[in-house]
């Protein structure tokens, strides 16, 4: 704890004076640990909150299931006495039913698309910056024809 509390004291002094190696490598290795902890709070609250709605999800369609399952009894009950209302009823009880279930699982996908998204964009917020080739790197014939970004224009 009390190394924590140096450290942080020490990071601090050092953005004031980052002249000298050893206090820029402590502010650098200051940012990369806040980083990593900013991306592991973040990721984990993603993954919380994802994790929260899909198991309401999972119940919501474990309920859908049961309701299906009654349902069908009585649609056959209904066939079964020559309730040809009854049964026109229960289809269509039947088809909302399943329209439920196909939006709960588009749902599902939809949360988990979401949260894996969150979290790449988390960990790309975190990589460092990589530098792209020079213009100069390329052979001869082509450095004419390469934009700012060294991209082929």
């Amino acid at each position: 704890m009390a190394a924590g509390l140096f450290a942080a004291a020490f990071v601090g002094a050092a953005r004031h004076d980052p002249d000298s190696a050893v206090a820029r490598a402590a502010v650098d290795a200051g940012d990369a640990v806040r980083a990593r902890t900013g991306l592991f709070a973040r990721t984990t609250a993603v993954q919380v909150a994802a994790r929260r709605r899909l198991r309401q999800l999972e119940r919501e369609r474990r309920r859908l299931d049961t309701d299906r399952e009654t349902m069908i009894r009585e649609l056959g009950e209904a066939v079964y006495r020559g309730l040809d209302q009854r049964a026109d009823y229960v289809r269509s009880q039947l088809a909302w039913i399943d329209e439920q279930a196909a939006a709960k699982a588009a749902e599902v996908r939809a949360v988990e698309d979401e949260a894996h998204e969150r979290i790449e964009r988390a960990h790309l917020e975190v990589q460092p910056t990589e530098a792209a080739p020079a213009v100069a790197d390329a052979p001869q014939g082509e450095r004419a024809t390469r934009g700012r970004s060294g991209e082929p224009k």
